[in-house]
């Protein structure tokens, strides 16, 4: 089990772990860790807060460690002393296997699978996004629209099930939300419309970025949908897949057309709205 699946497992929030998970990569901790570790360290120096000090000044980079922590509000030496419980109860109980826990349950039978939109429990084995080149792409146009730079407003992602496009939008939109400093107001608005049920979500969702209550720049004063499977029908019309995003690229193509738009599609139901399109001109 990895130290992050060890915090959650605990129930920790998140934002307890994202903080302990950053403190043991800092670089003056990386080196501390071989010795707090060791078997015959005197873990008591870093449980026992007084003792912490005293720890701190034996150490070589002892005014940095503790500044840092008084900073951090003793952040450093929690995340310290729960890596140490983490490792004793690995030595306790050896892995009974040399994958990643997560990664068992990576399928798409399962919890674990393929990613359902804006649910904390699925699709991610490390228990966070994976960077991937279409995330930091996706992650540099959130900078640029919010700049005002020339960038496209519609964005549609070809790939079959599985591969990172409903997961890739979520980090997307939690990279806007920040941009846009809406503190998580757009992530849950989007969150609000999906749902975390076991239920199908919706085809199309909507927000209007003036209604989060956050100063917008007037070029972005507008709406954003995100169609998160394109081969999915809306209860509400009664059409076809395919009819659904002709009406959704036609409406795209008009001149007048202000918002943004970003859609999960695939070759098949490409390859069917560029038929149905054929037919209908």
């Amino acid at each position: 089990m990895s130290f992050l699946s060890w915090l959650q497992k605990k129930g920790l929030a998140e934002k307890t772990v994202d903080n302990y998970i950053h403190a043991i990569e800092h670089n003056v901790i990386v080196v501390l860790l071989k010795l707090v570790t060791s078997p015959n360290f005197d873990t008591a120096q870093i449980k026992n807060k007084k003792y912490f000090r005293n720890f701190c000044n034996k150490f070589d980079h002892s005014k940095t460690l503790f500044e840092m922590n008084e900073t951090g509000h003793d952040m450093y030496r929690s995340a310290i002393s729960h890596f140490i419980d983490y490792r004793a109860s690995e030595t306790l109980t050896p892995p009974k296997t040399q994958f990643p826990e997560g990664l068992l349950d990576w399928a798409g039978h399962r919890d674990g699978g393929v990613r359902r939109p804006f649910d904390e429990k699925s699709g991610r084995p490390t228990g966070r996004q994976i960077k991937t080149p279409l995330t930091v792409r996706l992650d540099t146009w959130v900078k640029n629209l919010v700049n005002g730079d020339s960038v496209p407003r519609v964005i549609l992602l070809v790939g079959g099930p599985g591969n990172g496009k409903t997961d890739a939008v979520e980090g997307c939109i939690q990279s806007l939300d920040g941009e846009l400093k809406a503190c998580g107001k757009l992530f849950e608005r989007f969150s609000a419309q999906f749902g975390n049920t076991r239920e199908l979500p919706p085809r199309l969702a909507q927000v209007d970025l003036k209604e989060l209550g956050t100063e917008i720049p007037n070029f972005l004063k507008t709406s954003i949908s995100i169609v998160q499977d394109a081969t999915e029908r809306d209860d509400k019309q009664n059409k076809t897949p395919q009819e659904l995003l002709l009406n959704d690229i036609s409406a795209i193509a008009k001149e007048d057309y202000d918002s943004i738009y970003i859609g999960c599609v695939n070759r098949g139901i490409l390859a069917k709205t560029l038929e149905l399109a054929e037919k209908t001109q």
